[in-house]
């Protein structure tokens, strides 16, 4: 899954300085999955063990161990184990911009390009995302300038090894052949017979040919990398000089001690306390991977409250529902949690709910963290809004045979207005009336605009439908009354709550022939605000039968 040339990856790293905006170790047990993620910056996955099935973008694809991932900010992805659990580490990052003039001519963003590396050295890497987990998880002022250190580090070795690749037409000469040897096997004890016996070339041949490549014997060169090593020990961990010493090939602290002096310039407890490591600062605590399981027990829901109710799901929390809605006798038992659009963060956590549903992007940030949440955006079409919401509540019921109903009974109106001569006439929706009424001027803006602009196909008058139809958003304008007659259609529909204005005595409002005529209707706000299919339903009936009341 490669879109982009590797050419243009190693312009844009050449120039690119980053900001780390996450790191994760996720650990999926088998049967769970990663809730789906609309990714708001770049990132890079690096799995460790198990397999998993990473949907990206709607690309499926089947990921084993020591594979690196990439997904572009904007995306959206997916990760299930659904028989063998799953490890991996990812990492969340944006560049900072602006980039270098020098990148002007790339055809397109490296940053936002989907691709899987399956790497020659992968224990090269794992030890730089181990380092950069380490760091991650103790905080302190100079965290970002650490972790982005090692980052830096496992970009320019995985790069390094799509170049060997790339430039290898045939196999590699014996000393990048002992290169790649020895970052596998630096922490082993390796002598030059031994490392010469694997490349199978003599000692002395290969010690000249390593020395004109790299400037250092085979033997130095492991040193130098078990010293660089041992610097990030010091600095990410609490690990005492003897547990480095043996980690790192050295019977005992002295040997080790003396040898880091020799290369590094002080000793290693001075270089611990010099080097203003993140190990200085209290560890963090791990940030839990919310994970959801298939059949979730305790859903909270906010806005979507239908949609979950058409899947025979009793939600143990959900948001404020508005007076005069049809959800509310079957939502009777569910904890309140506010409105939909600034929940009640503490409660919804209090309730430990396994999966939360969140209607808009925003709610969706803001419920990061709390458990398991799912971006379910009120504004998809309702078919691509059941389709997600099954998938993520294990499809406890066929939701296709619910939408086959609901078009079943949306054909039957059509054919019953049709018969009354009413289907072709034209409808406006409004609101309020404090100088002036809103004017609702898009399909999905609620208030029955879905069933009468959407699934009945009616219209609006011709000013007014030029806005519904270049609408992609939710959408409404505010009409002075002494405009008002030149969007107002054969009928009028107008939301009515508690305390709404009285236009009875406003004189361009009375003027109205629809007013005069007795064909403004009213619909309830409760009952319109929402656009799930359980409300559209009740909505539809209550449009349909009052229409049809007129002709009578």
């Amino acid at each position: 899954m490669i879109s982009l040339h590797w050419k243009e990856q190693f312009a844009f790293w050449n120039h690119a300085a980053v900001h780390i905006v996450d790191f994760q170790y996720v650990e999926l047990q088998p049967g769970e999955r990663l809730c789906p993620q609309l990714l708001s910056s770049s990132f890079f996955l690096f799995s460790i063990k198990g397999r998993a099935e990473i949907k990206l973008d709607g690309q499926l694809q089947q990921v084993g161990r020591f594979c690196v991932l990439h997904g572009g900010r904007e995306g959206r992805v997916t990760i299930s184990a659904p028989k063998k659990g799953f490890v991996c580490y990812w990492v969340s990052y944006r560049p900072l911009l602006p980039l270098d003039g020098a990148l002007a001519g790339l055809a397109a963003d490296p940053a936002r390009s989907h691709y899987t590396v399956v790497p020659d050295r992968p224990l090269v890497l794992l030890r730089l995302f181990t380092a950069m987990h380490k760091c991650w998880q103790q905080p302190g002022p100079l965290q970002q300038l650490h972790v982005r250190g090692y980052f830096y580090t496992f970009v320019q070795q995985l790069l390094l090894q799509l170049q060997d690749r790339l430039t290898s037409a045939s196999k590699a000469d014996v000393v990048t052949e002992a290169l790649h040897y020895l970052e596998e096997h630096f922490l082993e004890p390796i002598t030059l017979e031994q490392l010469s016996e694997q490349m199978d070339s003599s000692a002395r041949h290969l010690a000249r040919l390593f020395k004109n490549r790299t400037g250092l014997s085979p033997i130095d060169y492991v040193i130098r990398m078990r010293m660089d090593y041992a610097k990030q020990l010091l600095q990410v961990t609490d690990a005492t000089v003897q547990e480095i010493a043996s980690g790192i090939g050295y019977a005992d602290s002295y040997s080790f001690s003396k040898m880091f002096k020799k290369h590094i310039g002080i000793p290693p407890v001075r270089y611990r306390s010099e080097s203003a490591a993140c190990a200085h600062f209290p560890e963090a605590s791990v940030a839990a991977v919310r994970r959801a399981p298939y059949r979730p027990k305790r859903v909270v829901v906010l806005y979507l409250l239908g949609d979950v109710l058409s899947f025979d799901v009793a939600p143990v929390g959900i948001s404020d529902i508005y007076e005069g809605s049809s959800l509310q006798q079957r939502l009777n038992g569910s904890a309140s949690l506010g409105e939909w659009y600034k929940p009640k963060v503490k409660q919804i956590k209090a309730l430990r709910p396994d999966l939360i549903i969140a209607p808009s992007i925003q709610t969706f940030e803001m419920l990061q963290g709390v458990a398991p949440v799912v971006h379910v955006d009120y504004e998809w079409p309702i078919e691509q809004r059941m389709n997600h919401i099954s998938e993520w509540l294990g499809s406890y019921n066929d939701f296709s045979q619910r939408m086959e109903q609901f078009h079943e009974k949306i054909d039957i109106s059509k054919r019953k207005l049709r018969e009354a001569g009413l289907l072709d006439k034209t409808v406006t929706i409004m609101e309020g009336g404090k100088n002036g009424v809103e004017v609702v001027a898009s399909k999905f803006y609620g208030r029955g605009s879905h069933i009468i602009y959407h699934y009945l196909g009616m219209k609006a008058p011709e000013r007014l439908q030029s806005c519904i139809d270049q609408a992609v958003h939710a959408s409404g304008l505010h009409v002075p009354f002494d405009q008002l007659d030149a969007y107002t259609g054969d009928f009028v529909f107008r939301s009515t709550y508690a305390g709404m204005p009285n236009l009875s005595e406003q004189e361009a409002w009375n003027r109205l022939t629809v007013v005069r005529e007795g064909r403004l209707l009213d619909i309830s706000f409760g009952l319109s605000y929402y656009n799930d299919l359980y409300s559209l339903d009740q909505q539809l009936t209550h449009i349909v039968d009052g229409l049809l009341a007129t002709a009578r």
